[in-house]
């Protein structure tokens, strides 16, 4: 991680390679200028074609009432690079952000938060994740798969998702051992899941409604899922699924 000192106002940013989040840190008075000294530090995090741009606002002591405009530019710019904008930051700079900014920024009041959800984000419309065998699987996919749902608008979709992803995931852990790729995908109201692992081993529902295991956990994945299937590769196979969702709208 590097981090480079700034001479304009005092600020930080650090880029982790690892997770892919370049973090701008931010603190004292915001004064005359602020926006076009913001706006070079995103453009600089850019040029790392990072996965999240993380803004701590945190040690902010004062601003004015453009601030709520100049992040909904700054997180319109993020995106149009394939990246998402996460801002953390305390009561002083939550307090005069409009209606229309905290809907839409991913706003919050921890760093910890903060930074799970920069190590979670992806581009607008997809993410992915790798896993390996471990206590952490499951978690690590259900906060995975609640944040895409937060960031998607589509709140409703998370309960089902959950389950065949867990059932997924857990089968290719077992059968094929590790690591699994997970990727999801949102586009023109479907979400696609996608479990990509080394065996070749086809997972089967069975027809007994007393069966145990995983097949009958697979019955879950066909009860929840729009449709789902099974693609060969030479390498393993990808199962998938698909869900037809709705998303709700803005307010």
């Amino acid at each position: 991680m590097n981090t480079y000192l700034g001479g304009m106002f005092d600020h930080a940013v650090s880029w982790d390679a690892d997770s892919g989040v370049c973090t701008i840190t931010v603190w004292g008075p915001l004064q005359q200028g602020y926006p076009t000294r913001l706006n070079g530090l995103v453009r600089k995090c850019l040029t790392e074609r990072p996965r999240a741009v993380l803004l701590d606002l945190h040690g902010v002591t004062s601003t004015d009432g453009l601030l709520p405009t100049v992040l909904m530019v700054l997180n319109r710019s993020v995106a149009r690079d394939g990246a998402r904008l996460v801002v953390s930051a305390g009561p002083n700079v939550m307090s005069i952000l409009s209606s229309a900014a905290r809907r839409t920024l991913s706003l919050y009041g921890t760093r910890d938060e903060a930074k799970r959800a920069a190590v979670l984000a992806l581009p607008p419309t997809m993410m992915w994740w790798s896993l390996r065998a471990g206590a952490k699987a499951g978690e690590y996919t259900s906060t995975a798969i609640s944040e895409a749902c937060l960031a998607w608008n589509i709140p409703d979709a998370r309960d089902k998702l959950s389950l065949i992803a867990s059932e997924l995931v857990s089968n290719a852990l077992e059968h094929a051992g590790e690591p699994v790729e997970v990727s999801l995908s949102f586009q023109r109201g479907y979400v696609h899941l996608r479990v990509r692992d080394s065996s070749g081993h086809h997972p089967a529902t069975q027809p007994d409604e007393d069966a145990v295991g995983r097949g009958r956990g697979l019955r879950i994945v066909e009860e929840n899922a729009t449709t789902w299937g099974v693609i060969d590769r030479i390498d393993g196979k990808v199962v998938w699924a698909i869900l037809q969702v709705v998303p709700h709208a803005r307010r």
